[in-house]
């Protein structure tokens, strides 16, 4: 039997102690993942949440930028960049990155909920009753 990969473990720590509202120990969990593979996508997304936690969107948007440089089309990381857009008061910023989530990944939920919201309070009906059949079937 082998062992569990300690990068991963650290990982579902920090996301264990997300759910537990613990955002500066999730951080503190990540530390080492990062400086042992500073590319790792799963950690990346992971301090973005943390960072979007603490309320320090402008960080967990640059954390998500380098996430996405490294992969483009990653769409629960397009997703967490449109929630924390939506964060910052920038709802047209949000409803580019959940679009561009939805496209990479049709089944995120939150995207197309999200969407429907945005798309009903900018007065899109046609967009908003589309997002909704999606949410629909999800």
């Amino acid at each position: 039997m082998s062992a569990a990969n300690p990068l991963h473990v650290a990982i579902q720590k920090a996301q264990r102690l997300l759910q537990q509202n613990q955002a500066d120990e999730a951080l503190e969990a990540l530390n080492g993942v990062l400086t042992d593979d500073p590319d790792n996508a799963e950690a990346l997304l992971t301090v973005a949440v943390a960072e979007r936690a603490r309320g320090n969107h402008d960080q967990a948007l640059q954390t998500l930028d380098k996430l996405l440089s490294l992969r483009p089309n990653f769409g629960r990381a397009l997703q967490e960049k449109g929630i924390n857009e939506v964060g910052k008061q920038n709802l047209v910023a949000a409803g580019r990155a959940f679009e561009d989530a939805v496209n990479a990944d049709p089944a995120l939920l939150n995207s197309w909920q999200a969407l429907a919201k945005l798309y009903h309070d900018s007065g899109q009906a046609a967009d908003a009753a589309n997002a909704k059949d999606k949410v629909s079937f999800l």
